[in-house]
């Protein structure tokens, strides 16, 4: 599979001429002037790379060559200890390094404080204290800039190691120039001239003297263009890599001419062959020194992409979620940061979106309020992804997180097992596409009502009310668009009203009856005078196994607080009510959906309530 994903990047790869690779890389992230040379090392061209950069093609151009000449997944310089490209066509370095000096660069190169662990450091920190004063007096006027030979000259009060530090290690000067040109020949075998002399350097930066006014003070780097075409750095790139990609530590692990370090191409380790990876085995994909630079790119193109992210293969753009009904099918990807290697690359086919067809609407069915308002529906969900960012948000953000962790980090252990059951069926739906939404329904349904029992148990009692309605709000609107059992609370409270307004006593259906027990148990607990009375009140109810447990309880709070009630009048619908409910002679386990109903009666609005201000 990671085969289909190779090919198909390296055939676009090739169509857009590298635009493919730049477009994910924005060359702006990394402020800098660039500027393109040619043979005689005349500015040709160049562009003020900032957040403000227009995206033209002299911009497109810049972003390929500037991929293919810097520095190998790395931010080490090369050779020299102030240059940071890898190629004889470009030079890269920090504006403040390269042998120009103003007086802003002067102050932000030297101005350092002092570090134990760095000579170099040290010696630019106590050679600013030493010298502030004079150099200062140098610039004159104070917008000058003077070539490295020439601002050494004027500092005449220089002794030996003064004049080192300046013209060997702080600056991009012959010497520097001379020891990266070396590493270059020592990685690969370069038939080319040394270009980027002392000469060439100082004559490309003397077209540059407004530039080093304008931007001496910034944080900015200068990056140095031969313009050739694309091949011509390709070629170069393939000549600095292949020796670094390419080296397997041990020989005879080596399948002929095909030896590759896996996906991720540092220059730290080497192995023979890159791997693919899902969640069962690891298959050796070796490839030649030909396509070396392909997969690199590939490996530079899914390095963007942190985490857990998804793969189009049509158009082979880059998501954090899943492409919903993708033409070809999509691959999942998950990157290990921290050891730097993929852990998943696995292919899922399209992903069917239920929800473009017929829209999820989360209502507040309970009224619930926030701030003394009655929350809004939700507006609908076009995406499955919104659904899975609310039952993220209601288990406490820790599932879309922990995905693929392994431990759970400050977590109660009862919640840790809800999330690692709870995170495995999201992941299935949200994630693969592997179960359709009324499976991931059927898994999930029981779990809801099992956290709202857990927060009748853990969650501060000022919260239980809010937390508790928002699970229930989530469920009952799940079991209407999965089921389609639509409850109207409003009509069914009305329809209980009427029954317990006259003697006539009609048998409850079960649900009747769960829903007036919710709504007496409430109505009994809220007779308490304690100080502290929340809805933690009615835990025991939620913990009746059945019907005749159900039943008891209602009998001993209506013992206990029936000092509080009026059951004398023969007309009192409470009383009705009451007998209705121990008329009901089914003895029935109390299952998820019937906790539900239950819930439903003790968080709504209590009909012995308004038939008590009614009269």
């Amino acid at each position: 599979m990671i085969n289909d994903v190779y090919l198909r990047f390296k055939e676009l790869y090739i169509q857009t001429d590298g635009k493919i690779l730049s477009s994910k890389f924005a060359l702006e992230k990394e402020p800098a002037i660039c500027i393109k040379i040619d043979e005689d090392a005349n500015i040709v061209e160049k562009l003020i790379v900032d957040k403000n950069v227009t995206k033209n093609d002299l911009y497109d151009w810049f972003s390929i060559m500037n991929l293919k000449a810097k520095y190998l997944d790395s931010n080490k310089a090369v050779g020299s200890k102030m240059i940071f490209s890898n190629s004889n066509l470009a030079l890269f370095g920090r504006f403040d390094t390269f042998p120009m000096v103003s007086l802003e660069s002067f102050k932000k190169l030297f101005d350092v404080k002092p570090d134990l662990t760095n000579k170099k450091t040290t010696a630019k920190s106590q050679f600013y204290s030493d010298y502030k004063d004079k150099v200062i007096a140098i610039f004159q006027p104070s917008d000058a800039v003077y070539f490295v030979d020439e601002f050494i000259q004027k500092c005449d009060f220089l002794n030996e190691s003064d004049v080192k530090l300046l013209s060997e290690e702080c600056f991009i000067t012959e010497v520097a120039l001379s020891a990266y040109f070396k590493k270059l020949v020592e990685d690969y075998t370069c038939n080319e001239e040394q270009f980027f002399t002392k000469e060439r350097l100082l004559y490309i930066l003397s077209q540059l003297k407004n530039e080093f006014k304008e931007y001496a003070h910034k944080q900015i780097k200068v990056k140095i263009f031969r313009n050739k075409s694309v091949s011509e750095y390709q070629e170069g790139e393939m000549k600095y890599l292949s020796s670094s990609l390419f080296t397997v530590e041990n020989e005879s692990k080596k399948i002929g001419d095909l030896g590759l370090p896996f996906l991720d191409n540092t220059l730290n380790e080497s192995k023979p062959f890159m791997l693919h990876l899902n969640t069962k085995y690891k298959i050796s994909f070796p490839k030649s020194k030909d396509e070396a630079l392909y997969i690199k790119y590939l490996d530079d193109y899914l390095s963007i992409d942190k985490g857990i992210f998804y793969l189009e293969i049509e158009k082979f753009t880059t998501q954090d979620k899943p492409f919903l009904n993708a033409k070809f099918g999509q691959f999942i990807i998950m990157k290990n940061m921290k050891e730097k290697r993929y852990e998943l690359f696995e292919f899922l086919p399209s992903f069917f979106s239920e929800f473009k067809q017929k829209p999820f609407i989360l209502r507040n069915h309970l009224l619930l309020l926030k701030d003394k308002i009655t929350v809004d529906d939700k507006p609908p969900f076009y995406e499955e992804y919104l659904l899975e960012d609310e039952i993220n948000r209601l288990f406490f953000n820790k599932l879309k997180t922990n995905y693929l962790s392994e431990k759970i980090n400050k977590t109660e252990g009862k919640l840790v097992n809800f999330i690692f059951i709870v995170r495995g069926i999201c992941f299935s739906y949200f994630r693969k596409g592997q179960i359709t939404g009324k499976e991931f329904y059927t898994k999930i349904a029981n779990f809801i009502t099992d956290m709202i029992l857990y927060h009748y148990e853990h969650v501060d009692d000022t919260k239980i009310k809010f937390s508790v309605s928002e699970f229930l709000n989530l469920k009952i609107s799940l079991n209407e668009y999965y089921k389609g059992e639509v409850m109207d609370i409003r009509s069914k409270l009305q329809t209980l009203k009427e029954k317990i307004s006259v003697n006539d006593y009609e048998k409850l259906s079960k649900e009747d009856f769960l829903l007036l027990s919710g709504q007496m148990a409430y109505y009994l607990v809220s007779q308490s005078e304690s100080s502290n009375r929340t809805f933690r009140l009615v835990e025991h109810y939620l913990k009746a196994k059945n019907i005749k447990m159900l039943k008891n309880h209602l009998r001993n709070d209506l013992a206990k607080y029936r000092h509080k009630l009026n059951l004398v009048s023969k007309t009192s619908k409470f009383k009705n009510a009451y007998s209705m409910l121990l008329a009901f002679e089914d003895n029935e386990k109390i299952s998820h959906d019937d906790i539900d109903v239950l819930l439903i009666g003790l968080m709504t609005d209590n009909i012995f309530y308004t038939i008590k201000e009614e009269n």
